[in-house]
Order: C-alpha cells, then structure tokens, then sequence
C-alpha cells in the first residue's frame, strides 16, 4: 500500500515542478515505511490513504 501511496505522492511533487514551483533542494529522504511519512520528511497534507494520500510538494525530487 506504502509504495502506491508513494507513486501517488511523486505524481503530485511532479505536478508542482510542471507549475513552476519554487523548489528547495535537500538531502534525500528515505522512506521505509508509513511511520516515515511526516513532516520532517516533506509531508504537508494527507492521511495516506487512497483517498487521501500523503502529499510532498515544494521541493526538488532527484530520483539519479
């Protein structure tokens, strides 16, 4: 379920890159597993549900 909510989550950050967002640049975030999705971590909205997902916006996502 995490890696659905995830892929849900890369889809919106991707969305705000198309926007011309203002991106902030970080060190990576590694999420194992729900427990990971917080603030700290870049989560601004949602309960991660499909419904519902996790929400990460405003920053630069380097999948290299």
């Amino acid at each position: 379920m995490w890696r659905l909510t995830l892929a849900v989550v890369l889809v919106w950050a991707l969305l705000g890159v198309m926007a011309g967002a203002e991106l902030v640049s970080r060190a990576p975030v590694h999420i194992r597993s729900d427990a990971e999705f917080t603030e700290d971590n870049g989560v601004v909205a949602g309960r991660g549900i499909p419904g519902d997902p996790y929400i990460i916006e405003g920053w630069c996502i380097d999948a290299d």
